[in-house]
C-alpha cells in the first residue's frame, strides 16, 4: 500500500535558514491547472515528453488524467511545498511481474529548483516503489542536454546503463535518450 507523508526541510539562504514544509499527496483533478501552466512554460517542460513540449489544454490533461487514475500501472503524486503544488512525482509503467517501474520527477515551480524538493520527492518514491511495491529495479529516461538531472539521478544512486542515439530532437538538434536505474538494496 502506498503511503503518503511530510518532511521538513531546512536550507540556508544569504546565512538565513528556511523551513519548508514538503508533503505528498495523490493527484487530484484540482491539480491540472497546474499541469497546463507548467507544461506551457518552455524552460519547464524542455526536457519532458514530446506531447508534453508541445504544450497543452486543460482539455487535454482531463483526458490524461481520466486514463491515468484508472491505471494501476501509475501511481502520481503531488509535491507540495507549505501547501502550494509545486511540482509531480510518479512511478509509471509498474510491471507487478518483472517488478520494475518507471520514475518521474518534475518541479514546475522554478523558484523551488534547486532547493531540496526534488531530492526529498525522489526519495520518497524511490522508498514507494522498494518498501511499499516491493519493486527490484527502479529506472529512468533523461535526455542529454539535461545535464542537470543527470547529475541528479547519478547523486541519488541511479547508474547509467545505455542510450538511444539522436532519439529526441529538441530546437531543431537531436540529442541521445539516456537509460538510468538502480536496484533494490534488500534484493541483494
Amino acid at each position: 500500500m502506498l503511503d503518503f507523508r511530510r518532511v521538513v526541510v531546512y536550507i540556508l539562504v544569504d546565512n538565513n535558514v528556511h523551513i519548508m514544509n514538503i508533503a505528498f499527496r495523490k493527484l487530484e483533478i484540482k491539480d491540472l491547472s497546474d499541469h497546463v501552466r507548467w507544461f506551457n512554460d518552455p524552460e519547464v517542460s524542455q526536457y519532458l515528453g514530446e506531447q508534453i513540449r508541445n504544450g497543452t489544454t486543460l482539455e487535454k490533461q482531463k483526458k490524461w488524467f481520466s486514463s491515468a487514475s484508472k491505471d494501476n500501472a501509475s501511481k502520481t503524486f503531488v509535491i507540495e511545498v507549505d501547501k502550494k503544488p509545486v511540482g509531480n512525482v510518479s512511478l509509471i509503467e509498474i510491471n507487478n511481474i518483472d517488478k520494475n517501474a518507471g520514475v518521474s520527477v518534475f518541479i514546475g515551480e522554478k523558484e523551488y529548483w534547486g532547493k531540496g524538493v526534488a531530492i526529498k520527492a525522489l526519495e520518497f518514491i524511490i522508498d514507494q516503489g522498494f518498501t511499499n511495491i516491493d519493486i527490484h529495479k527502479l529506472w529512468i529516461h533523461v535526455f542529454e542536454p539535461n545535464k542537470r538531472a543527470i547529475k541528479f539521478y547519478k547523486k541519488m544512486g541511479f547508474v547509467q546503463e545505455g542510450y538511444h542515439t539522436e532519439m529526441v530532437r529538441i530546437d531543431d538538434k537531436y540529442y541521445d535518450e539516456i537509460f538510468m536505474s538502480m536496484t533494490n538494496p534488500n534484493h541483494k
